[in-house]
């Protein structure tokens, strides 16, 4: 909208007087600007709230779709946590960085265990899934979590950034 020039009433000793409507091209303004924001950041808040609330379900989809890859028929007591990690370190390798650890729960009797890889591929994810109750790393072969996926999603979205080793 552009300034309106409105016409007062004809009065008796002269020409009507002119206003201006200022006040409303300001709002013009800021209502076109607040539009034209919200179409160019809107997607990629969109994709934010979209990629975080998976993020957030990632356990409960990852229990559902790879049920057969968690799940294992050995019976028994699980063997002490700090083992478990220690087995995970010895099948990584060197100075393995975990990130992660998703102790088993319910009928799952397998810990997951994440760790950065910097000696293999440089700022990828590892993750090694160890028998709970034999303490023996499993290979994941064919095994693409949806934690990966997410994470590669937000790099993308977020611009490529640095992880830097500690």
């Amino acid at each position: 909208m552009t300034d309106a020039i409105l016409p007062k009433a004809q009065s008796k000793n002269g020409p009507a007087e002119i206003t201006r409507a200022s006040g409303s091209s300001l709002k013009a303004f800021i209502t076109r600007l607040h539009f034209y924001v919200g179409l160019f950041v809107g997607p990629f808040i969109l994709i934010a709230a979209i990629t975080g609330t998976l993020y957030v379900l990632t356990p409960q989809l990852e229990d559902m779709i790879y049920r057969d890859q968690l799940c294992t028929s050995s019976l028994g007591t699980a063997q002490p946590l700090a083992d478990q990690v220690k087995a995970a370190g010895d099948y990584i390798g060197e100075d393995p960085r975990l990130f992660a650890i998703r102790p088993p729960a319910g009928s799952m009797p397998r810990t997951l265990i994440q760790s950065w890889l910097y000696l293999r591929i440089p700022q990828k994810l590892s993750v090694v899934l160890i028998a709970a109750v034999i303490g023996w790393a499993l290979p994941m072969i064919g095994l693409s979590l949806i934690a990966f996926l997410l994470i590669d999603l937000a790099r993308w979205k977020l611009g490529r950034t640095r992880i830097v080793k500690a």
